[in-house]
């Protein structure tokens, strides 16, 4: 009995084994980006009372002193796969990313049920991206642009409206 337990561990091992390890090759195969991924927070900007932003940081390993950058900002539902879509594609030319969570910050972890009334509340979530890109020593201040997704694409838009800018 002990053999047979024995031989369907292994076979089970040998099985594991053999899924697991292309996977683990996977990145290379299909190209993805070498990136270093973090989790920061910021304050956001132009507001009485300010709260933390989350957001994804991720910066391609590279020989260049300053990169561009660029702040990705989710739709009405959150993050999700299209900001790590865009993400990729934008590391793979040498630019870092910024992906924020504006509805985290607010603590809405349900998607559009609890959002803001209004996109114009989100924008200092943006500013507050903007100002902590700038402040890093490895990002050209004078490249960095916004990309949005549904909500987010309205708030790209209006960060650059020259009402909200000369806030």
């Amino acid at each position: 009995m002990n053999e047979v337990r024995l031989a369907v561990l292994i076979s089970t091992t040998c099985l594991v084994a053999g899924l697991v390890a292309p996977a683990l090759q996977a990145d290379e195969a299909i190209g993805l980006p070498d990136v270093r991924r973090s989790y920061v927070a910021f304050e956001a900007f132009g507001v009485t009372e300010s709260w933390p932003v989350a957001g994804e940081l991720r910066i391609p390993q590279s020989e260049q002193d300053k990169f561009p950058a660029v702040i990705i900002v989710h739709g009405s539902n959150g993050v999700d796969t299209r900001g790590e879509y865009h993400a990729m594609s934008l590391n793979e030319k040498g630019i870092i990313t910024l992906e924020i969570d504006m509805w985290a910050a607010r603590k809405n972890f349900s998607g559009a049920g609890q959002r803001p009334k209004g996109v114009p509340e989100t924008l200092p979530d943006a500013y507050g991206a903007l100002i902590y890109l700038a402040s890093l020593p490895f990002v050209d201040a004078q490249r960095i642009g916004i990309m949005g997704f549904s909500w987010g694409g309205v708030v790209t838009m209006l960060t650059a409206t020259k009402p909200y800018n000369d806030k």
